[in-house]
């Protein structure tokens, strides 16, 4: 969005006239062309006056100073265009900007209620095995008392042991959706709790 705005803040001086001033003082002696200038826009190169001495010690002080202004008055619209222009990707990336922050938060809450599903699936699981290890101490009782079959305390441990693996799945999913929900949040790295 920075470089955007850049973009339109020259586009618009680019409708501005354009001013150089330029100020020398320059010091040749007779063994040298007197004044000279680099060369630019407002001040033209000239030779300085000749020496009426031969001497290497004589010098002279030369000066120039120039102003130029120059402005483009007729570009059929071609600056004003380019302003819009700019005007127009600077808005663009504005927008840009706000979705991709909307995408973001929008992101962070879906992970946040991903861990809030992850915490109650969680306690699901661990109330399931709960269940089942109350369950499978009643059916081992019964067999124990020749009440029931033993089959039925195999098929219990069978349920109880694919209730833990649930609860062991359900912790690593809770585990990985806090993971995400710390990268959505920028905090990578750290335990998050949710409230």
């Amino acid at each position: 969005e920075g470089a955007a705005a850049a973009g339109a803040d020259a586009a618009r001086a680019s409708l501005m006239p354009r001013v150089e001033l330029d100020w020398r003082q320059p010091r040749g002696a007779r063994n040298n062309i007197f004044g000279p200038f680099f060369p630019q826009g407002s001040v033209n190169p000239i030779s300085g006056p000749l020496l009426d001495r031969s001497s290497i010690g004589e010098s002279v002080w030369g000066s120039g100073g120039g102003l130029a202004v120059t402005w483009e008055l007729f570009d059929f619209g071609a600056r004003r265009a380019g302003v819009d222009l700019a005007e127009r990707r600077r808005e663009g990336a504005r927008a840009q900007a706000v979705e991709t922050e909307f995408e973001a938060e929008t992101a962070a809450g879906e992970r946040f209620l991903t861990v809030a599903a992850a915490e109650q699936n969680v306690r699901s699981a661990i109330a399931a095995v709960e269940r089942l290890e109350i369950f499978a101490r009643e059916v081992e009782a019964l067999v124990a008392s020749e009440l029931r079959p033993g089959a039925d305390s195999s098929r219990t441990a069978i349920k109880l042991a694919i209730a833990r693996n649930g609860l062991i799945e359900a912790r690593r999913d809770e585990a990985l959706a806090r993971v995400a929900l710390a990268e959505a949040l920028g905090l990578a790295g750290q335990v998050i709790a949710i409230d």
